[in-house]
């Protein structure tokens, strides 16, 4: 169980930093619903790990059965995810992408 939670805080530290540094070299978030948040840093990580705490709060009291399951497909999403921000920023660091 330890396991799955720091892969989950991992996984959204990951897309954390890696988002902060494309919104810095230039690419633009792509969710509508986390764009207004990412217009200061503070507000930013507010959202991003207080959201994902909460979110692991309540399955973790409520549906200890599902909970492992939305873990793991919580941290293969934000995997995707993190994957996608790296490409985004390589391809704006070799003018691939515009």
């Amino acid at each position: 169980m330890l396991e799955e939670i720091i892969a989950f805080y991992g996984f959204q530290f990951n897309d954390f930093f890696t988002t902060t540094l494309g919104l810095r070299i230039g690419a633009y978030e792509a969710n509508s619903i986390t764009r207004p948040f990412v217009k200061t840093l503070p507000r930013f990580v507010l959202y991003k790990f207080g959201l994902a705490t909460l979110i692991l709060v309540y399955l973790l009291l409520f549906y200890q059965f599902i909970a492992m399951w939305i873990l793991y497909a919580d941290t293969l999403l934000e995997g995707v995810v993190t994957m996608w921000n790296i490409y985004t920023i390589w391809g704006l660091k070799h003018e691939r992408i515009r």
